[in-house]
């Protein structure tokens, strides 16, 4: 029995060894049959995935020859200049004057300036004008009182009614030492009142009435110009003291402005120079009056003042401004309006040069120096007609006819 069961036992696990062996297989070749077929999808979609490509790169391919090609020049009719507002230039060999860029500030001008102060000590009782009104010389600005006002105007009171009494005496009876004296001290107390600020309207209605109560001390403050007044430093019933500014007037008409240059540029600036100040577009013009022979301290720049005409007053001190200033160094060559040089796409120095044909085609150039609102330059001949005005346009239109070829 035992031989028997082992015989049937081995020929059971011998059965089943087979049957893994052949499910072992069978799924083998399964999943080879699977890959392959994925292969093969992966091919085909591989072959369609490439044709995709290659039409796609044969829609895209440049059909023509100008796709690439930058345009260079352009024909415009003449109602194109004309309504362009270009204008041309026929370019030549001419010499300038060198001028110099420098920022600067709107000053007072010192020769059209007056202060308003009080020559003793006294109370500020009233005042008459205005900050920023424009008054006319001679007009009323503050009114004031003094003790030694007071004293002053009596003195002269005193000294004007005995020159009277010796006057009226004569020389019959008054001894020319006396009339004398009498002369003197008159002429001393006018010059006291004068000295400490009286007016010469208030001075002769004191001595028209002649009396005591007049000498009370008050007296005026006067514009010694006409002007603006630009700054007030009071407040009413204060004690002001000698040389206190309460008022400052000035005449805006013709103002400074100030600037500071390298002292390296001192030998080619004279007294004269003509300067051009601009601010907000907007230009003034003027000439160097002062040229100062201290450095400052600090940035070791020479100041130099020129005035300009502000007749206008759209000028006010304070203000920041460009100045270009005319030197007598001199440059010569090819000089055009700084607004005929453009940049072009690479970032080159460009201007538009006009044939006999009424082409216009862009040139490169190099600028030398600019000269105010001119510069130098150089690359181009002399004779030929450049777009001094309208160059923006005309670069406008090259780069649509450049957009037009390559989009057909």
């Amino acid at each position: 029995m035992k031989i028997l069961f082992s015989v049937l036992l081995a020929i059971f696990l011998f059965n089943s060894a087979l049957a893994q062996e052949n499910h072992t297989s069978h799924q083998h070749k399964d999943i080879t049959h699977r890959v392959n077929e994925d292969h093969d999808q992966g091919h085909d979609a591989t072959l369609e995935l490439n044709t995709k490509l290659q039409v796609s790169d044969h829609e895209h391919k440049p059909n023509d020859k100008h796709e690439h090609e930058d345009t260079h020049e352009i024909t415009l009719s003449e109602t194109q200049v004309s309504m362009a507002n270009i204008r041309l230039l026929q370019l030549k060999e001419e010499s300038i004057k060198e001028k110099l860029l420098v920022p600067g500030e709107v000053i007072v001008n010192a020769h059209r300036t007056s202060s308003i102060v009080s020559r003793v000590n006294a109370q500020l009782l009233k005042q008459h004008v205005q900050l920023g009104e424009q008054v006319q010389a001679q007009q009323v600005l503050l009114t004031l009182s003094s003790l030694e006002m007071a004293a002053a105007q009596a003195d002269l009171l005193s000294a004007n009614i005995e020159l009277q009494q010796v006057t009226e005496l004569g020389s019959a009876i008054v001894s020319n030492k006396r009339y004398s004296q009498a002369s003197i001290n008159y002429q001393r107390a006018l010059s006291k009142v004068v000295a400490f600020g009286m007016h010469s309207r208030e001075i002769e209605q004191l001595l028209k009435n002649n009396t005591a109560s007049l000498a009370n001390g008050e007296f005026q403050l006067v514009a010694a110009q006409n002007g603006i007044v630009i700054t007030m430093d009071f407040i009413i019933g204060q004690m002001v003291s000698p040389g206190h500014e309460m008022i400052r007037i000035t005449d805006e008409s013709k103002l400074w402005v100030e600037a500071r240059l390298p002292s390296s540029h001192r030998s080619f600036l004279n007294i004269g120079a003509a300067t051009e100040v601009t601010i907000r577009q907007e230009k003034y013009l003027g000439s160097i009056v002062q040229i100062q022979h201290q450095l400052d301290a600090i940035t070791r720049t020479q100041p130099i003042i020129a005035e300009i005409d502000n007749s206008a007053h759209r000028l006010h001190p304070g203000q920041f401004v460009n100045v270009s200033i005319e030197t007598e160094r001199s440059l010569s060559g090819i000089i055009v309006p700084i607004e005929a040089v453009l940049r072009n796409s690479q970032g080159r120095w460009q201007v538009y040069v006009k044939d006999s044909n009424g082409r216009f085609a862009a040139k490169e150039v190099d600028l030398i120096k600019q000269i105010g609102q001119q510069v130098l330059i150089s690359g181009v001949a002399p004779n030929q007609h450049v777009a001094a005005e309208g160059a923006f346009f005309i670069q406008s239109e090259l780069a649509k006819s450049a957009f037009d070829v390559h989009n057909h």
